[in-house]
């Protein structure tokens, strides 16, 4: 190596201290994800656990029985009614 070029080898203050905020970042960053991803699973596992509370059954027997409606008027007849 030549004389007056070992300043390239070391580093400056600014690239140094980049250097440990963005590895402390990345553990950071990759911490939050193993976290939000455990998250969500458990919140998947969890909402599949209660399905049989949120199943409903159908009424057998219709609460107005097809008899006890009147018969719908014809629209022709009911148009010329309100007309008149």
């Amino acid at each position: 190596m030549e004389a007056g070029y070992d300043y390239l080898l070391m580093r400056g203050r600014v690239h140094r201290r980049f250097l440990n905020s963005s590895g402390i970042f990345i553990i950071v960053l990759g911490a939050l994800l193993l976290i939000s991803s455990g998250g969500y699973y458990a919140y998947a596992a969890a909402a599949r656990a209660d399905l049989q509370v949120l199943n409903a059954s159908e009424q057998t027997e219709s609460p107005n029985r097809l008899s006890e409606v009147p018969p719908a008027k014809p629209l022709g007849l009911a148009l010329s009614n309100a007309a008149g």
